[in-house]
This record gives structure tokens, C-alpha cells and sequence, in this order.
């Protein structure tokens, strides 16, 4: 646990390579191994435009409901402006600053988390529609480092669906062995396909690295 402590993330005087070189020491178990990436994150000044940086570790990305899943990224990801007032550490004045996000390392196992409530805890039932494989280049720091950041291709392999209410509801998943696709509901399972898995409406996607 001690190890844990010595990560520092906001460090400015630490290279990319020796965070996370840092970041695989404290957190060496085989499910930060597996589903554990690093993000950088850049939070701007809007009044002396100053830049603050941060490395933070992530192993779910949680996105805002949109039409497909790269748009649910590509909002996550693009520069978006921070909702509550923000603190500049070199003014030291209170702002509207904005805030950027970009993929640094990424893990062997992405899991995206699609929203599916809204403020008015109602579901939304609206498609995202995914595909079998997805590449991440996009959304990686454009001079990262390939052996740090790793490949950017994905296959999709898992998928939870909520059918139900907040109030109310219940889990299924479909899942891929092989080259087959099943359909899990607690205690039974059946064949499916690929095309019935990407006709859901995901709750959970699980991507693999390709190898």
C-alpha cells in the first residue's frame, strides 16, 4: 500500500516515460496490468492562458450518450470548457478555464461506460451505434511515445445491456469465444452473432487490444 503513495501525477519535472514508469511500479497486480491506462489532462487558464498538466490513471471511461460511440469519444476527448469556476495555480485567479483530455497509455482491455440516465434519472433508450473494431489513434497525445502508449487497434469482445427502468431493471450480456458470439442471461446462454451484438443497446462495451 505504501508503494501506492510515491505516484504523483502532476509532477512537471517528471517525463512522460518515468510517470508511468512510476504509475506500473505502484500499481504492479495483473487487473492494473490489464485494465489500467493513463490519460493527460490539460486544464487552461482563461485569463493568463497558463497550462496545467496532470497524468491520471483510469480503468473505466464513463461518456455522455451520442449516435456513436467514436462521437461519444470525440466529446469526451475534445476541449470542452469546465462547467464550475477554476482556480489558475499560476494567477491564482478564479476562471472559466477549459479542459482536454488525451490517451497517453493505453490498457490491453478498454471498458467505455455509455450514460444511459439523464438529470432526471430517465433512461435514455436512443442507439449508440459501435462497430467490431475500433482504433484509438485519434484520441492518444499525438507525440506519444508507441512502446509507452501501445496499439491502438481494438476488436470487441463483451457487451452488457440494462433492460429496465432506474427503478427497476435487469443485466444481460453477450459475449464472444472464438469465433462465436453467446447470449448470457443469469443461468442460461445461447449462440448469437455479431450482428445481433451490435444491434444493442450497450450499457458496457469491452474492447481487446489486438495483438
Amino acid at each position: 500500500m505504501q508503494n501506492r503513495l510515491r505516484f504523483n501525477g502532476s509532477d512537471p519535472k517528471k517525463s512522460i516515460p518515468l510517470l508511468c514508469q512510476e504509475y506500473d511500479t505502484c500499481y504492479s497486480t495483473i487487473i492494473d496490468k490489464i485494465f489500467s491506462g493513463i490519460t493527460q489532462t490539460i486544464v487552461k487558464c482563461g485569463k493568463c492562458k497558463h497550462e496545467s498538466v496532470t497524468c491520471n490513471p483510469f480503468m473505466t471511461q464513463s461518456l455522455q450518450h451520442k449516435p456513436t460511440l467514436v462521437k461519444c469519444l470525440a466529446d469526451h476527448y475534445n476541449e470542452n470548457a469546465l462547467d464550475d469556476y477554476y482556480t489558475c495555480e499560476n494567477c491564482h485567479k478564479k476562471t472559466k478555464a477549459k479542459v482536454r483530455h488525451m490517451l497517453v497509455k493505453l490498457p490491453k482491455v478498454l471498458i467505455f461506460h455509455i450514460k444511459r440516465f439523464d438529470s432526471s434519472f430517465r433512461k435514455i433508450e436512443k442507439m449508440t451505434t459501435f462497430g467490431a473494431s475500433l482504433d484509438m489513434a485519434q484520441f492518444c497525445m499525438p507525440d506519444a511515445d508507441p512502446e509507452i502508449r501501445g496499439n491502438t487497434q481494438y476488436e470487441l469482445f463483451a457487451i452488457t445491456v440494462h433492460h429496465g427502468t432506474l427503478s427497476g431493471g435487469h443485466y444481460v450480456a453477450f459475449a464472444r469465444r472464438g469465433a462465436h458470439w453467446y447470449n448470457f442471461n443469469d443461468e442460461y446462454f445461447q449462440r448469437s452473432s455479431e450482428t445481433q451484438a451490435l444491434k444493442q443497446q450497450a450499457y458496457l462495451l469491452f474492447y481487446r487490444q489486438v495483438e
